[in-house]
C-alpha cells in the first residue's frame, strides 16, 4: 500500500511539474549592430522554450525581440536584436529565458 502511494505521488507530481516553466540561463552576445540571445536544450527530452532578448543603444532606448519555440534535444534557438539606423549600436544586452518539459 505504501509503494502504490509512493508511485502515485511520483506520477503526479512529475506530471504537474512538465507544466511548469523552470528559469533557464540564456547566453547573450554582444556586436554592435546585434545582440543575440542562445537558449540550449542540454536535456535527453524536446523542450518548449521562451525567451526575451534585449538590447540597450547608445541613446538609451531598449530594443527586444521575443521567441517562442520547441527546442529538440541537443538543439539551440536564437532570438536577435538589430539595430541598422546608422549612428545607433548596443552598449548592453540582455537576455531572459524559461522553459518547460513537453511531457503529456
Amino acid at each position: 500500500m505504501k509503494s502504490l502511494l509512493v508511485a502515485c505521488f511520483l506520477l503526479l507530481s512529475t506530471s504537474a511539474f512538465a507544466q511548469y516553466f523552470f528559469p533557464v540561463s540564456a547566453q547573450v552576445r554582444l556586436q554592435p549592430h546585434i545582440v543575440s540571445a542562445v537558449v540550449s536544450n542540454p536535456f535527453y527530452e524536446p523542450v518548449e522554450c521562451m525567451a526575451v532578448a534585449y538590447g540597450r543603444l547608445n541613446n538609451g532606448q531598449v530594443v527586444t525581440a521575443h521567441i517562442r519555440d520547441i527546442v529538440p534535444m541537443g538543439q539551440v534557438r536564437y532570438a536577435n536584436v538589430f539595430s541598422n539606423i546608422p549612428g545607433l549600436f548596443f552598449v548592453n544586452g540582455w537576455a531572459e529565458a524559461q522553459c518547460r518539459f513537453l511531457r503529456y
